[in-house]
């Protein structure tokens, strides 16, 4: 019987595994050491949050993509539920903002995308999108996540949203 078991969680395990080979993956790369959750409550307490979205990983899909981003972005904080919405008339805190980038280049960085700078789309492998995604306050840099997924279909697909929800949480995530 434990021999069954085992054979099972060994089996069951392998499975989830390759599965993780597609993604998503996100990781936190910065966060400043203190105060970064306080501003990103501060910046939504009076209204939505100004999100910046660059780069199109599908051709003909960026309203599709905006409504998926500003959803999942609704849904990633059930903590502190927050809006966000990508006019800045409409931000309550305008100085701050969640800036992504889809397919950045290679050595670019949070802090490039909260300078404005301008950075063009890195060409990808069919099928993966890569995120780079930072919190910003009067152009400097609070924190920094990225990530990628695989095997993405379009700009509706759910391993999207997920990758953008995870890369999300990792903004505010306390280092252990």
């Amino acid at each position: 019987m434990r021999r069954a078991a085992l054979g099972l969680l060994s089996f069951l395990s392998a499975l989830g595994l390759s599965a993780c080979g597609d993604g998503p993956v996100t990781q936190q790369s910065y966060m400043r050491p203190s105060g970064t959750w306080s501003e990103f409550v501060y910046a939504g307490a009076e209204g939505p949050i100004l999100l910046e979205i660059r780069g199109e990983p599908f051709k003909d899909g960026q309203a599709q993509l905006d409504r998926l981003v500003l959803a999942t972005l609704a849904d990633a904080f059930p903590e502190r539920p927050t809006g966000f919405t990508l006019d800045p008339a409409q931000a309550s805190h305008p100085n701050f903002r969640l800036t992504l980038m889809f397919d950045p280049p290679k050595m670019a960085r949070a802090s490039n995308l909260c300078a404005g700078e301008a950075l063009a789309q890195a060409p990808n492998e069919a099928g993966k999108v890569n995120v780079l995604m930072g919190f910003c306050s009067k152009g400097e840099m609070l924190s920094e996540s990225w990530g990628w997924v695989k095997k993405v279909e379009g700009p509706t697909d759910p391993r999207l949203g997920r990758l953008i929800h995870f890369a999300a949480r990792h903004l505010f995530q306390a280092p252990k």
